[in-house]
């Protein structure tokens, strides 16, 4: 398609709900991450986070008196702050960089979803193609993992699942109703992917989200190097339904 925008993938989800395992499947499609990636002995496979944008949302929390882990709200008007617009800045430049030889890239970084009023700035300022993968597992299974990680109780690791999908929905649903007042459509722009169901069918997954993103068409030799991301391991902390 000529004069295409460049496509911006955002990963979003609460920590431990499987974003991690979801961004190397769609890495292993060829989708670029970006030149830096990091990863801690605690997933030693890597968080496939771009290591730059995280150092910038980490320390913007940081500044706002905030954590990964706090289950305060964001601090009233922190978008129109000083440090807010100089993180902005920042990540604007990051991303710039990234597309300099690709008109495709995708970020995980569960902080994101607290950020995602920087985001939608940065995607207007850059004029990309945002599109939206919301990963979702059973809150109490996140509870369980966090409890089995961190030591959170269940409480704290709860209100923590319920603060990030409130952002995420909050945010989407702006997105829908901005895109419903210029007359286009807007379902297109965000995926949903469950855990249980990606641990299930991984290549049925894979196969949703090539059409809903739009991507180049996969070889078999790279549908299986991505369905093979999944290990029956993963299945930690199952909730009996």
């Amino acid at each position: 398609m000529p004069n295409a925008k460049r496509k911006l993938i955002l990963i979003l989800g609460m920590h431990r709900s499987g974003t991690s395992v979801l961004t190397h499947m769609i890495h292993r499609l060829g989708v670029p991450l970006g030149v830096t990636l990091r990863a801690t002995p605690d997933n030693p496979d890597g968080y496939f986070e771009n290591e730059n944008l995280v150092i910038v949302q980490e320390s913007l929390l940081h500044a706002l008196g905030r954590t990964w882990h706090s289950t305060e709200p964001m601090p009233d008007a922190w978008r129109e702050t000083d440090i807010a617009n100089e993180a902005l800045e920042i990540m604007t430049k990051l991303v710039a960089y990234e597309f300099q030889n690709t008109d495709v890239f995708a970020f995980k970084d569960p902080r994101t979803c607290l950020l995602l009023p920087l985001w939608a700035h940065l995607i207007e300022s850059l004029d990309l193609d945002a599109r939206y993968v919301v990963m979702t597992r059973n809150p109490h299974e996140v509870a369980a993992s966090l409890a089995a990680r961190d030591g959170f109780t269940q409480e704290k690791s709860l209100a923590l699942w319920q603060l990030h999908m409130n952002a995420i929905h909050a945010h989407l649903a702006l997105v829908w109703q901005t895109r419903a007042d210029q007359g286009k459509t807007a379902q297109s722009e965000a995926t949903v992917i469950a855990y249980d169901a990606l641990l299930d069918d991984p290549l049925r997954t894979l196969h949703k989200l090539s059409v809903a993103l739009e991507l180049s068409p996969a070889s078999e030799e790279q549908l299986r190097s991505a369905a093979s991301v999944v290990k029956r391991d993963m299945r930690h902390h199952t909730i009996a339904k």
